[in-house]
């Protein structure tokens, strides 16, 4: 399974910004689950994110 999910690097080096209404659920649990999920990931990266909006 793949899934995108927009987002674009940020200015320090190492930010970005992720779009939560990128991310399509039938279930806004599920998309704010995968938004969790990706978060935590570029965190753990050393990634400082910023979360764009709410998932759709």
């Amino acid at each position: 399974m793949s899934l995108e999910i927009d987002s674009e690097m940020l200015d320090p080096p190492m930010s970005i910004a992720v779009y939560a209404q990128s991310v399509r659920s039938s279930d806004a649990g599920s998309a704010t689950a995968i938004l969790d999920e990706v978060v935590e990931a570029l965190n753990w990266m050393g990634f400082t994110v910023e979360l764009i909006g709410s998932p759709a």
